[in-house]
């Protein structure tokens, strides 16, 4: 029976004739790949897929099928990714649950694995409001999640939410997520003007010294909304009401 051992990226390290155990598979896909210890899952569909091959006996019953496709990962964690981002396709890109406990038991462990979050919040931003603390706190994965969906600046953690160069992303993919930058930065009138250029309902976040500001409010009236975003005539309309 043929078993074959690939990487996540697709590449082939290991296809022979089924060897005698698991430790000896572990072995010899380890000497291939060059690492110095890996674990096994199942890359076959149904309801062990993608799971962690534990002992001889789970993998003399899977052999039974042929071929046998198995994952290599250094990392078991690392082994449940394709099913944790296989499960995200079925939400749409602007929203996600909020509660935590849709994820399968045996998922889980991927909320808190910063390899599995990273490629997660690049397909769909909204999984960072189920990341650990720790994991809103990192700045790369913040990151990579906002610019994917500014909105979800809501989940990051303080610091990141008073980082100029994380807020910027954020509004610039979606204006509107000026709401959740710290109140230094809904202060600062280039930032607020990104914002507002995104989506002109922006300025209603902007702090009260920038909204009392005729020429800001001016300013910010002349920028042209995204052509995605919402329109908005509201500058105008303020300055009118700072000149009353």
């Amino acid at each position: 029976m043929v078993v074959r051992v690939r990487l996540l990226s697709g590449e082939v390290v290991w296809e022979c004739e089924r060897p005698a155990t698991l430790a000896v598979l572990r072995a010899a896909v380890a000497l291939a790949w060059g690492a110095p210890a890996v674990e096994l899952a199942f890359c076959h569909s149904g309801p062990s897929a993608r799971a962690m091959i534990s002992n001889d006996e789970v993998f003399w019953e899977a052999c039974m099928s042929a071929p046998l496709e198995l994952l290599a990962v250094r990392d078991p964690v690392l082994g449940l990714q394709e099913e944790f981002l296989s499960m995200m396709e079925k939400y749409p890109k602007w929203t996600f649950p909020d509660d935590r406990f849709m994820w399968p038991e045996r998922l889980r462990p991927a909320l808190e694995h910063r390899g599995c979050m990273l490629a997660a919040v690049k397909q769909n931003g909204w999984v960072l409001r189920h990341a650990s603390a720790e994991l809103r706190a990192d700045r790369e994965l913040v990151l990579a999640a906002v610019g994917q969906q500014g909105a979800v600046l809501e989940f990051a953690s303080p610091e990141l939410r008073a980082d100029r160069d994380v807020v910027l992303a954020a509004v610039g993919q979606n204006g509107r997520a000026l709401e959740f930058a710290s109140p230094e930065l809904r202060a600062d009138r280039e930032l607020v003007l990104a914002a507002v250029g995104q989506n002109g309902r922006a300025l209603e976040f902007a702090s009260p010294e920038l909204r009392a500001d005729r020429d800001f409010v001016l300013a910010a009236a002349s920028r042209p909304a995204a052509a995605s975003g919402p329109s908005w005539g509201g500058g105008a309309e303020a300055a009118a009401e700072l000149d009353g």
